[in-house]
C-alpha cells in the first residue's frame, strides 16, 4: 500500500482544475458583447472566371462547373465574393465542369482536391455552412482570399477530407504552377500537380485587418485522420458563451487528424514538408517576419481521438508557426480517452520566434498510449497559472521526451504553472527537458513527473539545462514515484538560487528505487529556506550531488536522503563540491532504518559551519561522513556524526597561509602512519586558494580564497589559525 510522503505534491490535481475551471468559467463573464458586431451576414457568392456558376433555391447556395486541368481530380473555383450567412448553406456541385481549353466535361467525375479563390476586395465571412461532402465525400477543400476571412459562432464545415483556409496570394503546385488569387493569363497553365507551398507578396496595404483569419466562436471539425489548416497573417481564435446551452463555443476540432495555424508578416512562401519524424510541417524559413496566433476566451484546438471512435486511430497533431502566440483562458489538446487504445502518440509542436504567453488557466495536455509529446520552440515563454502535461494512460511508455523547451530567452513560470509528465499504467512517464536562457520559477510554480497511486510504471526525468535559475516562494522541481521508480532530477545552470520554500526532490512511495537529483553550477549555487530531498519509502534512496566551482551556500535549508521504513535497502549519498561551502542553520543529512546508511562527502578548499544548529549527520549500519575540506565551526560545535573508515588516513595539507587547519587528502607516500599519531603537513599548493585581491590584508586574503567576499563575508572575526592535523 502506498504510504503517505511529506515531500509528494498533488501532480494529477491540474486535471480536476481543468474541468472545474473551464465548467465554472462557462458561466462567468465571457466576452458575450462580442455577439453584438457579429449579426447574422447575408449571403453572397459571386463568379469570376474559372466556369464556376452560382445559383440557388432557399438557403442552400450551389456552387457548379470549375475548370479541371486534363479532366483530373483537381477541380478549380474562382468567386467575386464569398459570404455565407447564418443558416444558409454553401453547397459545392459535382456537375458538368470544364477542361483548361474550355471544353465541358461529364459529371460526376473523381476529384480528390477541390480549389476556390476570391478575387474581390472583401474579406469572406462565413456564418452559415460550407458543403462540399455532400457531393465530393473524400476531397479536399482549399480556399485562398487575400483580404482574409471571418468564420462567425454559426459557422460550420461539412467537409469529406482535409480543409485548407489561406489569406495566400497563390499556392505553388510541385512542378512550379501557381493558382494565382487575382485572375491573369496563369489561370490557362493551372495544374494537376500536389500543393507545395502557400505564397504571399509584399503587402501593399498598411489595414491591421488585412490578410487576417478570425474565428470568433466557430466549430469548425473536419473527419476522423484529417488535417484542418490555417496560413495567413494574424490569426485570432476566441471562444464564446452560448446563451442557449451556456457552453462554451470556439473550437477547431480534427480528431486524430491534423490542426495546422501559421501566421506570416512579409513576402515569403509557407511551404507543406514534412518533420524529420515523417510528420507534416509547415515551413517557414523564407520569412523574414512572422505574425501573431492568440486563442483566447476558452478556444480550444483538439486533435483527440473521438469518443465515440473504437477503431484504434491515435492521437493527432497540433502544429503552430508564428512570431509569437497568446493563449489566455485556451486549451490545445490530443487525448486517447477510449479504453486502453494504443498508436501514434499525440504531438503538440509550437515554434514561435518570440514570445510565447500562457495565461488564465490556459491548458496544453496531451495523453495516450503511449503518452504524447509537447515541443516548444519560443524566444520567451511565460506561463501564468497554466499547464503543458503529457500523461501515459496504458501500458506502453511515453516518448523519451514527453515535454521539451528550447526558449532562447527568458522562461518565466508562476502562480501555480505547471509543467508535468505523469503514468496512470505500466508504462513510464516522458521526461521533461527544459533548455532556456533564464529560467524563473515563482508563487508555487512545478516543473516534474510522476507516477499515480495505482500505477506500476516510472516516473520520467527531470533535465534542466539553463544561464541562470531562480526559484522561490514554494515552486517545486521533482519526480514522485508511486509503485514504480522516481526519475532523476537533473539542473545545469550557470547561477543557481533557491529560495522561500523551494522543493527539489525525487521520491519513490513503492519497491523501487528513488532517483537521483544532481545540481550543477558553473558558478555559484545558493539555497535559502529551501530543500533538496531523495526519499524511498520501500526501496533504496536516490543520491544527491551539488557541485560548483566557486561557492554552495546552505542557509536555513536542508539536503537529505533517507529510506522510511525499509532496513534491507540503503540510503542515498550526498556529495557537495565546490572552493567555498557554507553551512548556516541548516541540516545535511542521510537516514536509515538499521541498514546501510548513506555516505556525506564534503569536498572543498573550506568549509564553514556558521550555527551550531546546523547538522551534518548521518545515521545507518553503515552510514559514513567524509571531509575533504577545510573545516570551521563557528558559533559552537554542529551535530556530526561519521564513521572513521581507515585507521591510518592520508594525512592532510596545512594552508601555507595559516589561516585553519584543512583536510585535504594528498596521499601517504608510503610508509603508513601510527593511527592516533600526527601526520606530517606538507604544504598546499597556492592555485588551491587563489586570490583575486592583491595586496589584501590576511582576512581579507582569506575570504577572498574561500570565495566568501562576493557574500559579503569578510570579518577577521571568522577565521583562526591553524597548521596541523591528526591522521
Amino acid at each position: 500500500m502506498r504510504q503517505a510522503c511529506p515531500f509528494a505534491f498533488p501532480w494529477a490535481s491540474w486535471r480536476s482544475g481543468i474541468v472545474i475551471g473551464l465548467a465554472c468559467g462557462c458561466l462567468e463573464a465571457l466576452v458575450v458583447g462580442q455577439v453584438a458586431n457579429l449579426q447574422a451576414q447575408t449571403t453572397s457568392i459571386t463568379s469570376s472566371g474559372l466556369h464556376t456558376a452560382i445559383s440557388s433555391s432557399g438557403t442552400t447556395t450551389f456552387i457548379e462547373g470549375g475548370t479541371r486541368p486534363g479532366g483530373g481530380p483537381h477541380l478549380f473555383h474562382s468567386f467575386g465574393e464569398l459570404n455565407v450567412g447564418t443558416g444558409d448553406t454553401a453547397q459545392f456541385v459535382n456537375g458538368v465542369s470544364f477542361d483548361g481549353a474550355g471544353h465541358p466535361l461529364t459529371a460526376g467525375l473523381p476529384t480528390s482536391n477541390i480549389f476556390g479563390r476570391v478575387t474581390g476586395n472583401s474579406l469572406s465571412s462565413i456564418f452559415g455552412t460550407i458543403d462540399s461532402a455532400t457531393n465530393f465525400p473524400t476531397a479536399n477543400l482549399w480556399l485562398i482570399n487575400p483580404n482574409g476571412f471571418l468564420f462567425g459562432p454559426t459557422a460550420a464545415l461539412n467537409v469529406g477530407g482535409s480543409v485548407n483556409i489561406s489569406t495566400a496570394d497563390y499556392l505553388k503546385m510541385t512542378d512550379g504552377t501557381k493558382f494565382n488569387a487575382r485572375p491573369g493569363p496563369a489561370d490557362s497553365l493551372l495544374s494537376m500537380a500536389p500543393v507545395e507551398a502557400f505564397g504571399f507578396l509584399e503587402r501593399t496595404t498598411q489595414s491591421p485587418v488585412f490578410g487576417t483569419i478570425t474565428v470568433r466562436g466557430s466549430e469548425l471539425a473536419v473527419p476522423t485522420s484529417k488535417s484542418l489548416t490555417m496560413v495567413g497573417g494574424d490569426i485570432g481564435i476566441t471562444g464564446q458563451l452560448n446563451q442557449v446551452t451556456q457552453s462554451a463555443r470556439g473550437l477547431l476540432f480534427a480528431p486524430s487528424g491534423q490542426i495546422q495555424l501559421a501566421s506570416v508578416a512579409s513576402k515569403g512562401e509557407v511551404v507543406i514538408g514534412t518533420t524529420a519524424s515523417g510528420l507534416p510541417d509547415l515551413k517557414v524559413d523564407s520569412f523574414s517576419q512572422l505574425g501573431n496566433i492568440s486563442l483566447s476566451e476558452q478556444a480550444i484546438l483538439d486533435t483527440s481521438l473521438d469518443p465515440f471512435d473504437s477503431s484504434g486511430n491515435p492521437g493527432g497533431m497540433v502544429q503552430i508557426r508564428a512570431g509569437s502566440l497568446t493563449m489566455d483562458r485556451s486549451i490545445i489538446a490530443s487525448n486517447t480517452v477510449v479504453g486502453n487504445i494504443s498508436g501514434a502518440p499525440a504531438v503538440v509542436d509550437l515554434n514561435v520566434a518570440g514570445r510565447t504567453l500562457l495565461q488564465n488557466d490556459s491548458t496544453i495536455d496531451v495523453s495516450g498510449n503511449p503518452g504524447g509529446t509537447v515541443q516548444i520552440r519560443a524566444g520567451s515563454l511565460t506561463m501564468d497559472r497554466s499547464i503543458i502535461a503529457s500523461s501515459t494512460l496504458g501500458n506502453i511508455s511515453g516518448a523519451p521526451t514527453a515535454v521539451d523547451l528550447n526558449v532562447a530567452g527568458h522562461t518565466l513560470l508562476q502562480n501555480g504553472s505547471t509543467i508535468h509528465t505523469e503514468t496512470e499504467g505500466a508504462g513510464k512517464a516522458g521526461d521533461v527537458r527544459v533548455n532556456t536562457g533564464q529560467l524563473t520559477l515563482v508563487n508555487g510554480a512545478r516543473i516534474g513527473s510522476s507516477s499515480l497511486s495505482d500505477a506500476t510504471g516510472d516516473s520520467g526525468n527531470i533535465n534542466i539545462s539553463v544561464i541562470d535559475l531562480f526559484s522561490s516562494r514554494g515552486s517545486v522541481v521533482g519526480s514522485e514515484g508511486g509503485e514504480g521508480a522516481g526519475g532523476n532530477v537533473s539542473i545545469n545552470a550557470g547561477t543557481i538560487q533557491l529560495a522561500e520554500d523551494t522543493a527539489i526532490f525525487t521520491s519513490s512511495a513503492g519497491f523501487k528505487d528513488a532517483g537521483d537529483v544532481r545540481l550543477t553550477s558553473g558558478r555559484d549555487m545558493l539555497s535559502t529556506d529551501s530543500i533538496v530531498v531523495a526519499t524511498a519509502f520501500q526501496a533504496s534512496g536516490g543520491n544527491i550531488e551539488v557541485t560548483a566551482p566557486r561557492i554552495i551556500g546552505i542557509f536555513r535549508s536542508g539536503v537529505m536522503t533517507s529510506v522510511r521504513s525499509a532496513p534491507s535497502f540503503s540510503g542515498g549519498n550526498i556529495r557537495i563540491d565546490p572552493i567555498a561551502l557554507i553551512i548556516l542553520d541548516s541540516a545535511i543529512s542521510t537516514h536509515t532504518p538499521p541498514g546501510g546508511g548513506g555516505s556525506i562527502s564534503l569536498i572543498a578548499t573550506g568549509t564553514l559551519i556558521t550555527n551550531p544548529n546546523s547538522i551534518v549527520a548521518s545515521s545507518g549500519n553503515t552510514s559514513g561522513f567524509y571531509k575533504n575540506s577545510g573545516l570551521e565551526v563557528l558559533g559552537g560545535v554542529p551535530q556530526a556524526q561519521y564513521r572513521q573508515v581507515d585507521f591510518s588516513g592520508d594525512r592532510c595539507a596545512a594552508d601555507p597561509q595559516g589561516q585553519f587547519s584543512s583536510f585535504v587528502q594528498t596521499g601517504r607516500d608510503g610508509v603508513p602512519q601510527i593511527p592516533g599519531g600526527y601526520a606530517p603537513s606538507p604544504l598546499l599548493s597556492l592555485n588551491r586558494l587563489v586570490s583575486n585581491v592583491p595586496g589584501a590584508p590576511s582576512p581579507r586574503l582569506t575570504a577572498a580564497r574561500l570565495g566568501l567576499i562576493n557574500m559579503g563575508v569578510d570579518s577577521s572575526s571568522l577565521f583562526r589559525f591553524g597548521s596541523a592535523c591528526r591522521s
